[in-house]
């Protein structure tokens, strides 16, 4: 039986994490749910998992869709669409079955990337250029949720780039469904007319979405920027991300909330230095540590943060250097910053 790949190259970036992640990750619940119902996708289906931060690595590698459990994806620093590109890359170069003179390989993959911002790598590099040349000839749908960011680098890759108006639950929801739809369709043109599928059907699995969800043109600005500080829980050692955003380059970040992340997310973070702010841009309520409640968190001289309760701040040990110091009010002070 000739298999049709589904690649789901997702971001995971800070800016993805809370509900977002979550929301997604129901998508692909709601996606595996429709696909196992259907006969057609039942027979030739076979998914994979990619997820990009600052790096990118395989959750999920091509699984048959009765055996595809929905991954836990996890949250990373950064947005490495270069890296996601050479991991999708490998992935498609040993896992897709190639044509043989005595056989049949599988089906052309179906590509959907989906992404909430702009990267933060060079989308220009030679793997971009690589993808563009070589890989091309698939079908790669790429999805930018938000209209507040630069399609550019989407753009770049494949013709076809659809953006979601807003970040709401309503269009990822919209989003996995609308993949589903496509998905069967293709599987059912496969099985029954043994037709591949192509790029071209873009416009036609379009109209499965409501119109009002899609921004009328590509935007080619960013309006939106995350700062974003890595934490440990002093009490339980587990880190945590605090996020800041700033609109329309305001230079001000706005306290917008603090989430739980494991360990994997050092694995998928980027390892250059952010930018470098001052306290004094940093505004909003402080988020409470989610593992403690703890309601503050400060600087260690190791440039790590950690979290603290107010009413002691004596002889307070940093859970990233294991060096003690007492805390207390600051004046201002500058410091590194990550991004979503």
């Amino acid at each position: 039986m000739r298999r049709l790949p589904i690649f789901l190259v997702i971001d995971v970036s800070e800016s993805m994490a809370g509900k977002a992640i979550d929301d997604v990750q129901y998508g692909i619940k709601m996606l595996t749910d429709a696909l196992v119902s259907n006969p057609f996708a039942m027979e030739t289906v076979y998914i994979s998992v990619i997820a990009f931060a600052g790096k990118a690595k395989t959750i999920t590698p091509l699984t048959y869709v009765m055996d595809f459990i929905p991954p836990k994806l996890p949250i990373g620093c950064g947005t490495n669409l270069s890296d996601a590109l050479k991991v999708l890359m490998c992935e498609i170069d040993t896992k897709v079955k190639k044509n043989t003179p005595e056989t049949k390989g599988d089906w052309k993959p179906l590509i959907f990337i989906l992404t909430d911002g702009i990267p933060n790598d060079n989308y220009k590099s030679a793997a971009a250029a690589q993808w563009k040349m070589n890989y091309g000839k698939y079908s790669t749908i790429a999805v930018l949720m938000g209209e507040n960011s630069d399609a550019t680098a989407l753009k770049a890759i494949t013709d076809d780039v659809l953006v979601f108006k807003e970040t709401t639950q309503e269009s990822y929801y919209a989003f996995f469904k609308w993949v589903s739809s496509s998905i069967q369709t293709s599987s059912k043109e496969m099985g029954e007319y043994g037709k591949e599928g192509n790029a071209s059907n873009i416009e036609k699995f379009r109209k499965n979405l409501d119109a009002d969800l899609l921004a009328d043109n590509l935007p080619i600005e960013n309006n939106v920027d995350f700062l974003v500080l890595t934490v440990r829980c002093q009490k339980t050692k587990k880190p945590y991300i605090v996020r800041y955003v700033s609109h329309n380059r305001s230079g001000i970040y706005m306290a917008d909330g603090a989430y739980p992340v494991g360990e994997d997310y050092f694995e998928l973070s980027s390892t250059e230095v952010g930018k470098n702010i001052s306290s004094r841009q940093l505004t909003g309520v402080t988020p409470s540590c989610p593992h403690c409640n703890n309601p503050g968190f400060g600087h260690c001289n190791c440039d790590k943060w950690l979290c603290l309760d107010q009413e002691h701040l004596k002889n307070v040990t940093c859970p990233f250097c294991e060096s003690t110091a007492d805390y207390g009010n600051y004046d201002e002070f500058h410091f590194n910053g990550g991004r979503g």
